[in-house]
């Protein structure tokens, strides 16, 4: 009987670098297919169609995505037929995936010896990450704020759902602790590459791979975050998310106030810490407990003491204004382009109607013909 192939499936945690080894997966996927690790799929969105098929998220009916329902198995399909010995497939939601749809998934991948990579932080610091990253995608929430509901542990919280140790390996489990493999998040100061290697040792790849182009998330400044919460708060609830969620976390936070220079570091108020540190204790216990394959060191996760310092905006209300004028450059720049574009779009009409044999009527129809079959339907509509 045939050796199995290994499927590693990368579950996250959302900012511990997973960015980072994701933009490596796809920069090196033929050097990695070439040393027999296979990066199923076209795109990247490929690995997060898996996700939301795996976690049973229902597709509107005009989502302008290709559909995602099936993906886990013609996902299975794909990496028997390639047969390589070894695949990983990364999406960081995974980690917030209940018991039954692991199981479900499992049942899917039945062909294949699966493991699990998981990557852990220190709270702290992951703490005040998480929150700067929250309001790109819409936490109208304070920092203040948000901590004093985290604290209470709310089950809803999608903070909780996953970095719970509890609840994510309870719910990932393989039957085997030596299948769970948890990669410790670098210290400060060390090489970025640091992260990828550890990622490596657990997937077991010990090749070479093109660095130059990957990319750490864009982090913002204490001021700029807060900026940022005070805007999503003005934004009308009804407005769509996707599209809010882009322009803030690409446009504004991206291109504009990450880049600003001498950013507030982000602190955790030291009322916070007796609860942070009681919870490290906790989790570092559940860790040495487990019986996993641990990549790095569980010290890591121990760096508190910096991460906490009564930080406020006020005294700061000047810094606030100036990143409050840049966010808003930045968006009348971006609404400036945008009906710029709209501008020629509408000249190349009017053109295209002035032409004889070719009324706007017949447009969408000639075009359809042009477009891939998943899109045609969405022609048809418009």
């Amino acid at each position: 009987m045939s050796k199995r192939q290994r499927l590693y499936l990368h579950i996250g945690a959302p900012k511990t670098g997973t960015t980072y080894i994701q933009d490596l997966l796809w920069i090196n996927k033929d050097r990695l297919r070439a040393g027999g690790l296979y990066v199923p799929g076209q795109r990247q969105l490929d690995h997060f169609h898996f996700e939301r098929d795996l976690r049973d998220n229902v597709q509107p009916p005009n989502h302008p995505e290709e559909r995602w329902e099936g993906r886990v198995g013609r996902m299975a399909a794909e990496m028997l037929a390639e047969g390589a010995p070894t695949n990983v497939i990364s999406a960081e939601r995974l980690c917030a995936a209940t018991r039954p749809q692991v199981e479900s998934a499992l049942d899917q991948l039945a062909d294949f010896d699966v493991h699990v990579v998981y990557g852990v932080r220190d709270l702290a610091s992951l703490l005040t990450s998480e929150w700067q990253e929250s309001v790109k995608h819409g936490n109208r929430r304070q920092l203040h704020q948000w901590l004093d509901e985290l604290e209470s542990h709310n089950d809803h919280e999608w903070f909780w759902q996953a970095n719970d140790y509890a609840r994510v390996f309870g719910n990932w489990d393989l039957g085997d602790p030596s299948r769970t493999h948890v990669v410790t998040f670098p210290r400060p100061g060390s090489p970025s590459e640091e992260v990828w290697l550890r990622f490596a040792a657990a997937i077991g790849w010990s090749g070479r791979v093109e660095f130059s182009a990957g990319r750490p998330n864009e982090s913002l400044g204490f001021l700029e975050a807060s900026v940022v919460a005070r805007i999503q708060e003005r934004i009308p609830p009804g407005f769509p998310l996707v599209r809010r969620v882009h322009i803030m976390r690409a446009e504004v936070a991206g291109n504009k106030l990450a880049q600003r220079e001498d950013r507030m570091p982000i602190l955790i108020p030291e009322r916070h810490r007796e609860w942070i540190t009681r919870d490290t204790a906790r989790r570092l216990d559940q860790l040495e407990q487990s019986g996993y394959d641990t990549i790095g060191d569980l010290a890591d996760l121990r760096d508190l003491d910096r991460r906490f310092g009564d930080v406020s905006t006020d005294g700061h209300e000047a810094e606030m204004l100036d990143a409050a004028v840049d966010a808003a450059a930045e968006l009348v720049t971006l609404l400036a382009r945008e009906r710029i574009r709209n501008d020629r779009l509408r000249r190349k009409i009017r053109e295209a109607e002035d032409t004889p044999g070719r009324r706007i009527s017949e447009m969408p129809r000639n075009a359809a013909r042009r477009l891939p079959e998943r899109w045609r339907a969405a022609v048809r509509r418009w």
